[in-house]
Order: structure tokens, then C-alpha cells, then sequence
């Protein structure tokens, strides 16, 4: 049964990251692909996607522990092994994959367990997650004829997103770089838009909840500022234009044709400037 109107629905991981809708349709990572790379390389991480694994990482257990606690007996799988690397180890982990669960060697179960402890003895993150259901898919009709889809991980009492994010660190200059280089700042307005298109209201606030994984598991809850949001917008707007057009034509092209100069990066003009500098003043 294919989707055919707005609306937030129940749909399990594979669903959602396929084609539901009874028009083509796109997810903030699809669109922070299309930024990153072209439609080409769009259409082949479908393709890769059908195989998808329920990868066995830190990440996925604290989404697993905060969000959907009563199925962490039977989403996740703890093995008492010291790692992955003999064989009996990796087809016992294999098999858990097969069969759609989660493999988490005893350690990392632990080291999950304890940052979800943290999280929940957090004033602020531990407010954030009040209410809500965790886990829908909101699917909205574009004026351009496609859909857009997001998959919050909850969207609190308050119409509040969360998002919950397990980290190296929870320092404010850490998080700004994964902001920038892991795209959080396209995500942010494109589950924020999503969310209006399809409820007809803007969410009242979208918070990230950051958990480091390793000891002390320290927690902190940012918020994306307007220009973070503007900036996120604006690279989410040309994403879902490229898209709407490879939908109508059926075309996924990959980088354009033709010979094109290619110069340095900006850091690099900027180093070698500091490097001529260091130079001159030895020379001195």
C-alpha cells in the first residue's frame, strides 16, 4: 500500500528508507547526499541500501535504550566476546544480523547503558524526552511534486524534536565541527520543515541531546541557531530542487562534463600565506 497523502505514519526503518509514497521521495540524508555528492551517487546509496544491516555501534544502542527501551531484549543481542575478531565471534554477530537483530559485544551494551543514564539524570535532556512518540515517519507533498520524509528520533509533548546525538566529546567547539561536518546544520531545517509541511504547525523547538560515549558519558543539549538554520535551509532548498528535477526526468547525472580548472582549498591558501610569512621573518 503506497502512501498518498500527508501525514505521520508507522513505518519500520526499511519502509521509510525505500519509496512508500506514490511519488518519489526525499530524506534529510538523501538531501545532505545531494549536497555532498551528485544524483548519481544518490541513486547508487539506494541501491547499497538494500542490504541494509542493522549495524551493531554505540549510536544505534543509545537510540535503541532512550527511545524504544521495551524492545531492548529483542532489538539487541549482548555477546560475551572480547571482539569480533575471531570467527566464531563473526558468524555468531552475522547471524544476529540476519535475523534483524542488533550484536553488542557486553562492553559496548554497558558503555550504552551507561551514557542512556546519563542522559536520563540530565535535567535538560531528561525534560526533552518527556511524552512524545518516538520514531515516525512524516511524509509531506512538495509543490514540486515530490515528497519530503523525515524520521525524527522524538518529537516531545512540547512539539519539541529531539535528536539525540552520541559524541567523541560534548565541548562546544567539538559539537560546532560535527554541526558543519556532519551535516547536522541541513538536518536541523529539513526535519523542521518536514514537520510544518505535514502537521500544519512549526515544532516549538529542535534540540540536540549530545552523549559522549566514553566515560564519564558527560551530556549537553545545544540548540541550532537561526543563522545555523538559515544556512542548513539554503543548501536543503537547492538539494530538493535537483531532486524534483531528477524525478520528473528520470536523469541522475554525475559530475558535469568537460575540462575545469581546479585551484586550492582556502586553508591552504592561508597556510601557505602564513608559511611565506614565517619565511620572510627568519630571513629578517
Amino acid at each position: 500500500m503506497k502512501i498518498t497523502a500527508n501525514g505521520v505514519y508507522d513505518l519500520s526503518m526499511r519502509l521509510y528508507r525505500g519509496q512508500p509514497a506514490d511519488a518519489m521521495s526525499l530524506s534529510a540524508s538523501d538531501a545532505i547526499k545531494l549536497s555532498e555528492t551528485t544524483p548519481l551517487h544518490l541513486r547508487q546509496s539506494w541501491i547499497d541500501e538494500e542490504v541494509y544491516e542493522k549495524k551493531a555501534n554505540m549510536g544505534t544502542a543509545i537510540h535503541t535504550l532512550v527511545l524504544e527501551p521495551l524492545r531492548k531484549h529483542t532489538a539487541i543481542r549482548i555477546l560475551d566476546f572480547k571482539d569480533f575478531k575471531t570467527k566464531g565471534a563473526q558468524d555468531i554477530r552475522d547471524a544476529s544480523i540476519a535475523d534483524g537483530v542488533m550484536p553488542l559485544l557486553r562492553e559496548t551494551f554497558d558503555d550504552a547503558n551507561n551514557a542512556v543514564d546519563a542522559i536520563m539524570n540530565h535535567r535538560d535532556a531528561a525534560e526533552a524526552l518527556t511524552g512524545g512518540i518516538a520514531e515516525q515517519s512524516y511524509f509531506a507533498k512538495h509543490p514540486l511534486g515530490i515528497y519530503v520524509k523525515c524520521r525524527p528520533d522524538l518529537v516531545n509533548g512540547a512539539q519539541i524534536i529531539v535528536d539525540i546525538k552520541s559524541c567523541g566529546s560534548c565541548h562546544p567547539d567539538f559539537i560546532r565541527r560535527r554541526v558543519y561536518d556532519g551535516a547536522w546544520y541541513q538536518q536541523a531545517p529539513f526535519h523542521c520543515d518536514v514537520y510544518e509541511r505535514t502537521t500544519g504547525r512549526q515544532p516549538t523547538d529542535y534540540v540536540w541531546i549530545c552523549v559522549e560515549q566514553k566515560p564519564p558519558h558527560a551530556v549537553a543539549v545545544y540548540r541550532p541557531t537561526l543563522e545555523t538554520m538559515a544556512a542548513g535551509a539554503r543548501k536543503n532548498a537547492a538539494a530538493i530542487a535537483t531532486f524534483a528535477e531528477c524525478a520528473r526526468t528520470g536523469v541522475w547525472p554525475g559530475y558535469p562534463t568537460g575540462v575545469r580548472e581546479l585551484g586550492l582549498p582556502d586553508f591552504a591558501h592561508y597556510k601557505l600565506a602564513e608559511e611565506e610569512l614565517a619565511e620572510g621573518g627568519d630571513g629578517a
